[in-house]
């Protein structure tokens, strides 16, 4: 059975394709086969967030700069979020419009970056998923987390709190309870013999 080849190259390879690299120098590129490209390739196709149409018409596009000597690292992405908005539709007037609104209302006021409030939504999203959270529930989540937390910390000074009064009941020291530990082994050996 073949290796399974990890996501990362996967997308790699998709993303290599779309921008105009031949099959055999992504293969080189990659360290995989030209076969493994063309599985992956229409494995990609199918599976896509876009048409098949749309892939095509990226990868034929991508040629066609490429003859032209023009740079295509950003269509790429471009098309990926065209297919993303037309699949949902939406206009890219809608989507210029909310960030024209976040820049204006939270941004500015709030200090935040675009790039950190971005981050910060990824981030809930991957912990959402990572604990198999409901995103709206994640706040609520995170405060049970840290009630827990808190009850704990509790329960651990209060054994410690028990544990110094024990200490001071029986006339000992931490130093007398480590010692009888060391040589616990000793005694029982003792009690053996």
């Amino acid at each position: 059975m073949p290796a399974k080849i990890p996501i990362r190259i996967k997308k790699e390879v998709i993303r290599k394709w779309l921008s105009g690299v031949q099959r055999e120098e992504i293969a080189v590129e990659c360290g995989v086969s030209a076969g493994i490209i063309i599985d992956i390739i229409s494995s990609a196709k199918m599976h896509a967030d876009i048409s098949q149409e749309d892939f095509n018409l990226t990868r034929e596009t991508a040629l066609m700069l490429k003859r032209e000597g023009l740079a295509n690292d950003e269509l790429v992405p471009l098309m990926r979020l065209h297919g993303f908005l037309k699949e949902r539709n939406l206009r890219e007037t809608q989507i210029e419009q909310l960030i024209d609104e976040f820049d204006t209302h939270f941004f500015k006021r709030k200090g935040v970056s675009p790039e950190e409030y971005v981050d910060t939504i990824i981030n809930l999203s991957l912990i959402s998923r990572k604990f198999n959270v409901p995103l709206e529930k994640v706040l609520d989540s995170v405060n049970e987390k840290r009630r827990e937390r808190d009850t704990l910390a509790e329960d651990i000074k209060e054994l410690k709190n028990n544990k110094m009064v024990a200490i001071q009941d029986y006339s000992t020291t931490l130093e007398k309870l480590e010692e009888y530990e060391e040589n616990r082994p000793l005694r029982e050996a003792y009690k053996i013999l």
